[in-house]
């Protein structure tokens, strides 16, 4: 994205500039990661603002307010997605698909239970199938280090006891694990 939107605003910088309108939020992601890099004593650089962005900045730039901002979607659309087939070159179908995977990847980070999740699978398919509209040989290495499914076939007997202690889940009565 930062490639395609700097060649498009004309500028490394473009989060800044006025052809390209951030929202309140994502003014205010922009300024938290500028703070971060100061606060850190390292130069603010495009480059480090960029990588300092969350993912959450990033899924929302396919949010209705950028459509046809500086030709950003739906053109961006192809670009940062070239194998993404044209059946499924609308905003809103992406911006669903990159939300849940979002959704997911924050319960993840911050040590949340997931195993009860009935669409984990369909989740972990998005998940691969978002990488392969990227770059077919990116999603040949995810494949190939992805554990996901040997580790969801195993069950949760491995798991249980740890599942218990770290992630205790209300609604569930005691030795009953879900699956």
């Amino acid at each position: 994205e930062h490639r395609h939107l700097a060649a498009r605003v004309g500028r490394e910088d473009w989060y800044d500039a006025a052809a390209f309108p951030l929202t309140g939020w994502g003014h205010t992601e922009v300024t938290k990661a500028k703070e971060k890099i100061f606060v850190a004593g390292h130069e603010i650089t495009p480059g480090r603002v960029v990588a300092e962005l969350q993912f959450g900045f990033w899924t929302s730039l396919f949010e209705a307010h950028y459509e046809g901002r500086c030709g950003f979607l739906p053109v961006g659309i192809r670009y940062l997605f070239p194998r993404l087939p044209k059946s499924q070159h609308n905003r809103k179908g992406l911006k669903r698909t990159l939300e849940e995977i979002r959704v997911l990847r924050n319960r993840v980070f911050h040590h949340e239970r997931i195993v009860h999740w009935v669409d984990l699978e369909t989740r972990h398919r998005s998940i691969l199938d978002v990488i392969g509209w990227i770059s077919p040989e990116l999603l040949e290495m995810a494949t190939a280090l992805d554990r996901f499914s040997r580790i969801r076939g195993e069950g949760l007997s491995p798991w249980i006891e740890k599942i218990k202690t770290h992630w205790p889940h209300p609604e569930l009565p005691p030795g009953k694990p879900d699956a």
